[in-house]
């Protein structure tokens, strides 16, 4: 039985999605990275680049909990 389980979760379904999941984590991180770039970028300004930080990590602060 534990043989059984355990091939279940070494399948390749299973590791394509953890992949996929892997993967698009890195891609989102990368586009906050390369947003904040081009604000300081675009601005220089201390002050636009905290606020257009906070207002994408509130959101995430509320909603993650219950979307998880």
């Amino acid at each position: 039985m534990f043989e059984k389980k355990r091939s279940q979760f070494l399948s390749v379904n299973v590791i394509i999605f953890f992949s996929g999941c892997t993967i698009l984590f890195l891609i989102s991180q990368l586009y906050s990275v390369l947003q904040v770039s081009l604000i300081m970028k675009g601005a220089g300004s201390v002050l636009l680049l905290s606020s257009v930080m906070t207002a994408m990590v509130v959101p995430r602060i509320f909603l993650l909990p219950v979307a998880g």
